[in-house]
Order: C-alpha cells, then structure tokens, then sequence
C-alpha cells in the first residue's frame, strides 16, 4: 500500500507534469495578454484554464485559416475568445484540446496541422474532418459553471474586473 503522503506527492508531480508538458504553448498564449495590442482585454481563470478575450482578440481570430475566423482557440492551457461569452460557450470544446495538449505537449500543434493536412490530400476538409476536431465536437458538453475569476490587467497586475485599454 502507498503510503498516504506518497499518493499526494504522486498527485501533485502528475499535475505538475500535466501543465509542463504543453507549458511552451500556454505560454505562447498568454503572450498576447502581455503584447500591447491595440484594443482592450482581459484574462479569466476558469477550471484550470486562462482564458484570454475582447476585440484585440477577436480581431485576431479574424485571420484564422477556416471561413469566418474563430470563435476561440486553445494554446496550451490558454483559450483566446472573441468574448468573454463566447469563452464559455466553447470552453466544453476548447477544454477537449487542452486536453489533447496535455496529452501530446509540444507535439500536438504538429501533429493537428500534419492531420489537416492529411485530410486535405485525401479530399476531405482539413478543419471538419481534422480528427482533433472531431473528437472536440463529439466530447458531450458538461454544465457550465460560474467563473473562478475574473481580472483585466496591463503588464503590472492589477485586481481590477474592468478591461484596461492599450494603445
């Protein structure tokens, strides 16, 4: 039998290892938190995830590579909405591809583009029948619960819940 402290050492280095292992990407998504774009946003902590939304956001989401833009987009264990609504409105999906970077780390933004591709080449749409995104819209969706936290902040953190423009 494992003694008790040695199960929580385990439970906790499990942990530790779940948000190392994609770290490079979660960090690459807070960047655009800390990047003075033009426009406000501000950063949400839900269920261990960060979300980071608002129109400098949305702006960027425009330019993703599928007709319309995105709605959201996962790097890591930071998801990038449009709005603070549509964060929780995908977040059941988007937390699918935390999941899947939990599970690959640094190797699952190339795996998701070489399946793309994949699919691409053997007539089918690189997005809808990417198998990453696939099991995201398969996953069935758990209640959603109340935010955790709330905060916007420049580079210096501040506690307040009003987003902080940048110019």
């Amino acid at each position: 039998m494992i003694p008790r402290w040695r199960h929580r050492g385990l439970r906790y280095l499990n942990q530790a290892i779940r948000y190392a292992w994609p770290g490079l990407y979660t960090v690459v998504g807070l960047w655009f938190f800390l990047v003075p774009w033009q426009g406000s946003r501000k950063w949400i902590a839900h269920r261990g995830t960060i979300g980071i939304v608002g129109p400098a956001i949305e702006r960027l989401l425009t330019l993703a590579p599928i007709q319309g833009g995105a709605a959201a987009l996962t790097l890591g264990h930071t998801i990038l909405a449009a709005s603070e609504e549509t964060f929780y409105d995908s977040w059941d999906h988007e937390y699918v591809h935390v999941r899947q970077y939990e599970r690959w780390g640094p190797l699952f933004v190339p795996a998701y583009f070489i399946s793309g591709w994949w699919q691409w080449m053997h007539g089918h749409h690189p997005y809808w029948d990417n198998p990453f995104e696939v099991e995201a819209r398969n996953h069935p969706s758990e209640p959603m619960s109340e935010p955790c936290s709330s905060s916007s902040s420049s580079s210096s953190a501040s506690s307040t819940s009003s987003p902080v423009q940048t110019s």
